[in-house]
């Protein structure tokens, strides 16, 4: 993604890297630069100026979320990697349908691809 432009800077970014090391180095810019579409990168960069932050997003190896009962009575959501804002809310629920016995309205091949027994299985 990038943002428009405020101040005269831009936001731009995320990657995956399944590499722990959080330094900011050019290269990592870069790699994100060179994931735009080339009619987007119409602008010198001053590599001097790029500034950045890293993070470490929690995601299991499907990169798919984990909404649901893991052992009777332990309910959990987690690994919602960078689509923890768009997925939360709606696998909050789902969570606390389970919990609560309610009916949730989702579709049950989705409720298979967040279910956690999958990865203890």
């Amino acid at each position: 993604y990038m943002t428009p432009q405020i101040d005269g800077k831009n936001i731009l970014g995320a990657s995956f890297d399944h590499n722990l090391d959080k330094n900011v180095t050019f290269a990592r810019h870069e790699y994100n630069i060179n994931l735009m579409p080339k009619n987007f990168i119409s602008f010198d960069i001053d590599k001097n100026k790029l500034k950045g932050r890293t993070s470490i997003r929690l995601a299991t190896s499907d990169r798919m979320p984990l909404a649901g009962e893991i052992f009777p009575g332990v309910s959990i959501l987690s690994a919602l990697g960078s689509r923890g804002l768009t997925n939360s809310l709606l696998l909050g629920k789902l969570v606390v349908s389970n919990i609560s016995g309610n009916p949730m309205i989702l579709d049950d091949d989705i409720k298979k691809l967040v279910n956690p027994k999958r990865i203890i299985n």
